[in-house]
């Protein structure tokens, strides 16, 4: 899959589909912010 990532995602803040992707660096963190992406879910 080029230029994609699969997440396993277990929550989400505020509502609808803001999704909160956990990473154990902070600075990795940091450096990548709040951003719009695109994402499908798959089962």
């Amino acid at each position: 899959m080029f230029g994609q990532t699969r997440y396993q995602v277990e929550d989400h803040i505020g509502y609808g589909s803001e999704l909160d992707f956990y990473n154990p660096s902070e600075s990795a963190c940091d450096e990548y912010g709040r951003e719009t992406i695109g994402f499908r879910v798959v089962e």
